[in-house]
């Protein structure tokens, strides 16, 4: 199946892998659907809702989609996406209100329209009523879910209005679906949906759908954008061109990549004021819909890199004032149980990017106030303490079981607890910055924290860099790519010289021909070659990230370009394969197995999106 891209009358194509697309509205809301049936359960129309602090995702729709038409096209359009079977076309738009338009040209026949209602995890099969009424110009959808099939305690019910059709026949029949991706997963691959409606179609139609928890609010979105359909499509297609139409490079292919993996990352930027007060970082689609410090973080440097100083710095100002008793942040907005050792390390390590970015473009002033540059540094020398005291043994930062991004328990002891290479390169990072600060305000404390830093740094070079090997941990030496985190975030402890032989020793030892990196030695008996689902064996045994594998490249172009060159462009290559092609087309996947490059995990990431902007940056 062809895949195209296509932007100001530009356009290329690919042959598509597994290709489905999803469309988000910077609210919260997203719909997903595959070229064909849906390949999971999490495909769909999905509204983000409050939930006391905080929020989840309601399923409506499962499928809409052209009855006995075989698609042969997905085209993305940045504003919305095109599926075409043969001389038909499908049109999506995701408005920035609760509202879906569904156009359709050069059709005749019938339009299936599908429901799963649902909160996105609930999958109980008990208690689910849908009352569809066809009321003039209105279809409307009243779904209820019980407790128990008996009918008697109401859990909660949800409204879908659509305007727009021309003739149309109420269906109501269940029907079974399986899902190929959940079932690889080893999640459930089978569940019953509501097959619902047929829309008879001569020629074109243009239906307007919204959704919403109570009729009233379903019916204004739903008549909101019926009325204002044009402006609407307009206003999302202009901001698009302004969002996009900044960047150059000049190679065709990298150019639509970079504008791909800025408009995924753009999309799970989220701001919503009223119910959630919220400017942050989704970590991504479909199910990593909260905001999860570390991912935040670090996805924030694809945003500096295309100059979005303002939102960054909302988010790094947000975040710091959240530093509790032990110095850390909390791992994700609202709080969950998890704890994260390097959070904090990523929130400071993104400060003094944009600090050191800000100054050298001359708007530290207009975009960083002193008021704020002064509680950056006060609330860095309170993690600081914090960190020392609980998190800080024989001069090295310690975290505990799962307290990094590797935050899986595997086989036998796999568990990353003591000191880490990337996490002391995250304390590094922190007394530097410190030291910085210290030194832009005259406060005299900076010779301790000079005194810190040079510390650490000896430290570092002293009990983890032994015979050309960077350890990934104090007394382990088992080979992983967290070395290349360390460099991206401070590498001020090893020389060039150095570098190269830890580079070099790794690359042997992780490399993956289709240009990626394993997250363990592919000689270790842990060693996963291929992805193992839910169960996460191969989570952090084997399975490449391609936020990892983003960022290595950009470490081995800044340290030699000339060097590791077809290292760096495979690993670019493999990322942009990955956007332009598999999976959710244009937007960047969490992971792939080792074994052969594929579209994995979550496949809609924001790390994986912002490194591939920052990697395509760096190398242009």
């Amino acid at each position: 199946m062809e895949v195209t891209h296509t932007f100001r009358g530009e356009r290329i194509s690919f042959v598509g892998v597994t290709p489905s697309f999803i469309l988000s509205n910077k609210k919260g809301n997203y719909c997903a659907w595959s070229a064909q049936e849906n390949f999971s359960a999490y495909c769909g129309l999905h509204q983000l809702i409050p939930q006391g602090k905080d929020w989840d995702l309601f399923k409506s729709i499962e499928n809409i989609q052209l009855v006995d038409t075989k698609t042969t096209e997905l085209i993305n359009t940045f504003s919305g996406f095109v599926r075409k079977s043969g001389d038909a076309t499908e049109i999506f738009h995701l408005s920035k209100l609760n509202s879906l338009f569904y156009d359709v040209e050069n059709f005749h026949g019938e339009i299936a329209l599908e429901l799963d209602c649902r909160y996105i995890y609930d999958f109980s099969s008990e208690g689910r009523i849908y009352e569809i009424i066809h009321d003039g110009d209105y279809i409307v959808i009243h779904y209820q879910k019980f407790k128990e099939d008996g009918l008697i305690n109401l859990d909660y019910d949800y409204f879908v209005i659509i305007r727009g059709f021309q003739d149309v026949d109420i269906k109501k029949e269940w029907v079974k679906k399986h899902y190929m991706y959940d079932k690889r997963r080893g999640q459930q691959g089978d569940r019953w949906i509501f097959d619902a409606l047929r829309f008879k179609v001569k020629g074109n139609l243009n239906l307007v759908i919204g959704f919403g928890k109570t009729y009233t609010k379903a019916k204004e979105y739903c008549d909101y954008a019926y009325i204002n359909r044009e402006q609407m499509l307009s206003n999302t297609n202009n901001y698009y061109n302004n969002l996009l139409g900044k960047q150059q490079l000049s190679n065709k292919d990298r150019i639509f990549a970079l504008r791909c993996a800025m408009k995924a990352l753009d999309d799970v930027c989220i701001v919503r004021g009223q119910e959630f007060n919220l400017r942050g970082i989704f970590a991504g689609w479909p199910w990593f819909y909260q905001v999860w410090t570390r991912d935040e973080a670090i996805s924030l440097g694809g945003l500096l890199t295309t100059g979005d100083y303002t939102f960054v710095k909302d988010v790094i100002m947000r975040q710091i004032i959240k530093i509790i008793e032990d110095g850390r942040i909390p791992n994700r907005h609202p709080h969950a149980g998890l704890g994260s050792a390097d959070g904090v390390g990523w929130v400071f390590k993104r400060a003094g990017d944009l600090i050191d970015t800000l100054k050298r473009e001359n708007l530290l002033g207009s975009i960083l106030r002193d008021e704020q540059l002064i509680t950056i540094k006060n609330q860095l020398k309170k993690s600081i303490d914090g960190l020392l005291k609980h998190h800080t043994r024989n001069g090295f930062a310690v975290n505990s079981i799962n307290e990094t991004w590797m935050d899986t328990t595997g086989t036998q002891n796999d568990v990353r607890d003591g000191a880490r290479i990337e996490i002391q390169a995250l304390r590094l990072s922190m007394y530097k910055l410190m030291v910085e600060l210290c030194r832009m305000t005259n406060d005299k404390e900076m010779k301790t924290y000079k005194s810190l830093y040079r510390s650490l740094k000896k430290n570092i070079k002293t009990y983890f860099f032994k015979e050309g090997k960077l350890y990934d941990g104090l007394n382990d030496p088992a080979a992983r790519p967290n070395i290349f985190l360390a460099y991206y975030i401070c590498k001020d402890f090893l020389s060039n010289e150095e570098w190269h032989q830890a580079f070099d020793y790794a690359l042997e030892r992780l490399w993956i021909s289709w240009g990626g990196l394993s997250t363990l030695d592919k000689e270790h008996p842990w060693f996963k070659e291929w992805h193992t689902g839910e169960n996460n064996d191969s989570y952090h045994r084997g399975d490449s990230w391609f936020f990892v594998n983003n960022i290595a490249a950009w470490c081995l172009h800044d340290l030699d370009a000339e060097k590791y060159k077809q290292t760096v462009l495979k690993i670019l290559h493999a990322s942009m394969e990955d956007c332009l092609r598999h999976g959710f087309v244009g937007h960047c996947s969490e992971i792939s197995s080792a074994a052969k490059m594929e579209a994995f995990g979550c496949w809609a990431q924001a790390w994986s999106a912002s490194t591939l902007v920052e990697l395509l940056m760096k190398i242009s």
